[in-house]
């Protein structure tokens, strides 16, 4: 006789992922919104550091037109060219990035005010901050390495050294500030907004497709590209699970997009950022215009992000995927 529907089973049912101390602790909120409320804050939030960092970048522009006593007197499509110069530039994108101070404001005003909860329930916690930065960094440094060894070997005949400029370490700082609030926003307010109404797992689900979604808006977006942002956002979203604080994903996810920048030009919504020490001449890691799939050679981080993730889940002794207690279906607490 074949067993029953119970007797199967469901095995998944008997594992769930660990929630960290933080994520219980955020239950205790004043204020806990439903799934789409929470999603709908999170974007709201994002938004008015868009408003705020627009009103600034034009302040920068107005000041670059009145350097140019003849701005005025030209053409109007050249006067448009130069303004679309303007905004593509370096220096604009820049105080884009410095001005994800108010993101972070803006974070701290909805858990403080509004959620009357405590800032370490979202994983801003006061020990061991700066050890687990920098452990962050070196994973996310070493995922990005590894994923350039085949071009490290295949195109080594390729590689150039521009050499040390001084616009590096101002994207240091630029970039310590924009990873560290999207970390906050998303991985910190977000993912445990929404583990209050559902559970871990799909609260990083949610949290990531969410973070994924945003960077549509990105010039070059392609199917394999919001895939890999998607997986990257769980990578991070999982580290936070494991470690029960927000700075070892703001480590990873600052390694993530300034290390990039030490090896070649990136391009971040359009934008070429270009600090680089070393540089590839041959290889063009963006897909042509119009390719809305991307590369094949995108199926390497999307391999690499599934793997840091099984790894994550599954390995070691504060592996996220644990049995289930039989007195309770909830998620079990990670101490």
């Amino acid at each position: 006789m074949p067993p029953g529907r119970g007797e199967q089973g469901d095995v998944m049912s008997k594992y769930t992922v660990s929630k960290p101390q933080m994520m219980v602790d955020a239950a205790g909120a004043r204020f806990k919104p439903r799934v789409i409320i929470a999603c709908l804050i999170s974007l709201a939030i994002y938004a008015a550091y868009n408003i705020v960092a627009t009103i600034i970048g034009l302040v920068y522009v107005g000041s670059e037109v009145l350097k140019d006593p003849g701005f005025l007197q030209g053409s109007f499509t050249k006067m448009l060219s130069s303004l679309y110069d303007i905004v593509l530039s370096q220096t604009f994108m820049l105080i884009t990035f410095f001005s994800m101070v108010v993101l972070i404001g803006f974070v701290i005003i909805q858990v403080r005010a509004i959620d009357r909860r405590k800032l370490y329930t979202i994983g801003m916690t006061k020990k061991r901050v700066v050890r687990s930065y920098l452990i962050g960094i070196g994973i996310g440094a070493a995922l990005l390495l590894v994923m350039l060894v085949p071009t490290l070997i295949t195109e080594r005949g390729s590689i150039s050294y521009n050499g040390f400029r001084p616009i590096l370490i101002v994207f240091l700082f630029a970039f310590i500030i924009q990873s560290a609030a999207e970390e906050i926003l998303f991985r910190g307010y977000l993912m445990t907004a929404l583990g209050n109404r559902v559970s871990t797992f799909w609260a990083v689900m949610i949290s990531s497709a969410v973070f994924a979604l945003l960077h549509l808006i990105n010039g070059g977006a392609t199917v394999s590209s919001i895939v890999q942002v998607f997986l990257l956002g769980a990578l991070f979203a999982f580290y936070v699970v494991r470690s029960g604080n927000i700075w070892g994903a703001c480590g990873m996810h600052f390694a993530w997009n300034f290390v990039q920048g030490l090896f070649t030009e990136i391009r971040i919504a359009g934008v070429s950022m270009d600090y680089s020490i070393i540089k590839f001449k041959n290889v063009d890691f963006y897909p042509e215009v119009g390719n809305w799939i991307g590369n094949p050679t995108d199926l390497i981080p999307i391999a690499l992000f599934l793997v840091a993730i099984a790894l994550m889940l599954f390995v070691g002794k504060n592996r996220i995927v644990v049995k289930r207690p039989r007195q309770s279906s909830d998620d079990t607490v990670l101490s």
